[in-house]
């Protein structure tokens, strides 16, 4: 399994105390959603981060969970359905 790095965006925090944080990254925004999905990705500095957490089959879509795996499927249902107005069934 290889890695590559995408570093096509930014991160830009209001200010040194904030807790939040706008970016923009193009490729990272083209990865679908799945409930079990097979990428995690996380902000390294100015850096979005997308790695694979299990072997991913030549062809197979990348893809990651729009809302934090370690909650419950009804709760990432719920969340879903508030911030972007669908979710799987």
């Amino acid at each position: 399994m290889g890695c590559t790095s995408v570093t096509t965006g930014s991160v830009r925090r209001p200010s040194r105390s904030a807790r939040a944080a706008l970016g923009l990254f193009p490729a990272v925004a083209l990865i679908n959603h799945a409930c079990d999905s097979n990428c995690l990705y996380t902000s390294a500095g100015h850096r979005m981060v997308v790695r694979a957490v299990r072997d991913v089959a030549q062809g197979e879509e990348l893809t990651i969970s729009y809302a934090p795996v370690y909650k419950s499927a009804a709760e990432r249902r719920a969340l879903l359905l508030q911030q972007i107005g669908r979710a799987h069934v």
